[in-house]
């Protein structure tokens, strides 16, 4: 079986591959975080549109970070860098989705 990468595919693969690296250096400094990031794409369709969902798993022995007092701090980083990453389209509207998981 032959897979065919389109420029577009490519161009997802090094964007997560980039907030991956991303979050693994942020979130390094914090005691709790056990140093594995793993992040799974799915689709969301959402009226008539769809939308890529970036489920962000991080290992940090079920703990939630928001129990920290960097909590805020660290959704804030993690939103400003998906949304460089990932920008609204013109109308304003997300083009991409992203939630995270604590494992």
């Amino acid at each position: 079986m032959k897979y065919i990468i389109t420029e577009s595919q490519n161009l997802q693969m090094r964007k997560i591959n980039f907030f991956k690296e991303y979050l693994e250096n942020l979130l390094s400094k914090y005691e709790w975080f056990n140093g594995d990031v793993e992040i799974k794409t799915k689709n969301w369709k959402f009226k008539n549109d769809t939308y890529p969902v970036y489920q962000i798993i991080l290992n940090t022995g079920g703990r939630s970070y928001h129990a920290y007092d960097e909590g805020s701090e660290i959704d804030d980083n993690i939103d400003t860098m998906f949304k460089l990453l990932f920008p609204r389209d013109k109308n304003g509207d997300s083009t991409a989705v992203w939630d995270v998981m604590f494992v």
